[in-house]
């Protein structure tokens, strides 16, 4: 169990979005490609593993804690 609990349910509306300045950087360096795999650990309620799908990547996403699995 994780030493803090979360309010899963609030989590996406408090939690700020990736900046675009991000994703320019990793797709600097790993361009989308159906060809590519991606991982996303402690994923959260699936945000960056949904901007990565979106280009393109295969993502495996995976997420512990039960509560934010709830909110996908």
């Amino acid at each position: 169990r994780l030493p803090i609990e979360l309010n899963c349910k609030e989590y996406d509306q408090f939690r700020p979005k990736y900046p675009e300045a991000s994703w320019k950087c990793v797709y600097s360096y790993v361009p989308p490609s159906p060809t590519k795999s991606a991982l996303d650990l402690a994923c959260g309620t699936g945000r960056g593993a949904l901007e990565l799908a979106s280009k393109g990547f295969k993502v495996t996403a995976v997420e512990p804690d039960e509560g934010m699995l709830s909110q996908t």
